[in-house]
């Protein structure tokens, strides 16, 4: 069953990445939607991935052909176009992202490192790959799966969230799992949530919508101008709270109905919102080039670029590339 509503919060997300970098760059607003907000997008990207798995796998038998189906089915939406991408990195002189040599070539295709948005790339395989041992947990011990998240989280805030940079063989390495984990297990559990339980109709209400604000509060720019201090984004688990918060509201409490997240504008975006995701960055470094000094316009032209680039992509490539893999893994599989 389609959950319409991840859909638009899917584009929302992969929206808010865009216009973060965008503000980056052009100074918009004065940079209050840059220096960190995107990573909002990214944080709602990963309890999306987190509540998806959840939701679709976890409650399905744990066994070889269902293992290899989920596998065919995460390479199919995740590996093809990164690899386009990598590879045309490497080979056009920055066409699109900095992979300037060999070694940083095999750091992105062994998954150990991702330059610029890219490394968001590797930690959602690191959690696929984790998301096999408590799927298979699960099935086992189905009432402790809970007690194990919790320790793992707890364990995780202890060493504080680490992340890890190091190099070997001349290659970069850089392990981000440790400090997003907790948003993946935040968005497995809403999943499990979302399929025994539903919030009573009284309960429901459009105006659940405005919790978003709080998501906007929350970007660093806007948060230490209210606040006069700075919050930790990865490493403050109020941040964690607050955005599952928000995730909650939207997707439990906000009728399924709604027309703001349930619509073919959100549908869409959806669609591309991977596309879009890897791809503004070298929309954004070509709208720069633009004699235009008014910010508001040149939004409005770096965004339509970006999703008219994301819609070819995803038209083009990324969804003709997804359903031969998942075609030939099932014809592999027969």
């Amino acid at each position: 069953m389609e959950i319409r509503k991840l859909n638009s919060l899917r584009g929302l997300a992969a929206l808010i990445v865009a216009v973060s970098h965008y503000s980056n760059n052009t100074q918009f607003l004065s940079g209050f939607f840059g220096t960190g907000a995107g990573q909002f997008g990214v944080m709602l990207f990963f309890i999306l991935s987190g509540f998806l798995m959840s939701y679709l796998y976890m409650n399905q038998p744990f066994n070889k052909a269902m293992v290899y189906q989920y596998g065919v089915a995460r390479i199919a939406r995740v590996i093809p176009l990164f690899l386009l991408v990598v590879f045309l990195s490497y080979s056009s002189a920055n066409l699109l992202y900095n992979i300037p040599n060999i070694q940083h070539l095999m750091a992105h295709l062994l998954f150990l490192f991702g330059t610029s948005v890219l490394w968001t790339i590797p930690v959602e395989i690191h959690f696929y790959l984790l998301f096999i041992l408590l799927w298979w947990f699960y099935q086992k011990w189905e009432g402790r799966l809970y007690l194990l998240l919790v320790a793992i989280v707890a364990l995780l805030i202890f060493l504080g969230l680490p992340r890890i940079n190091t190099e070997w063989l001349g290659m970069p390495i850089q392990f981000r799992i440790f400090e997003a984990l907790p948003y993946f297990l935040t968005g497995l559990v809403l999943g499990q949530v979302y399929r025994h339980w539903s919030a009573p109709k009284q309960w429901q209400s459009g105006a659940y919508l405005f919790s978003l604000l709080f998501i906007v509060l929350l970007f660093p720019q806007i948060f230490q101008a209210i606040t006069g201090v700075k919050h930790g984004l990865w490493k403050d688990v109020g941040v964690l709270l607050v955005v599952g918060s928000v995730f909650f509201s939207l997707v439990f409490l906000v009728p399924d109905d709604h027309s703001f997240l349930t619509n073919s504008i959100g549908d869409f975006l959806g669609k591309i919102s991977y596309s879009l995701y890897l791809l503004h960055e070298p929309v954004l470094r070509g709208v720069k080039q633009l004699p235009i000094e008014n910010t508001w316009l040149l939004l409005v032209i770096f965004l339509s670029l970006s999703v008219l680039v994301a819609a070819l992509s995803y038209f083009l490539f990324e969804n003709p590339a997804r359903r031969m893999i998942r075609h030939w893994g099932v014809k592999k599989n027969v």
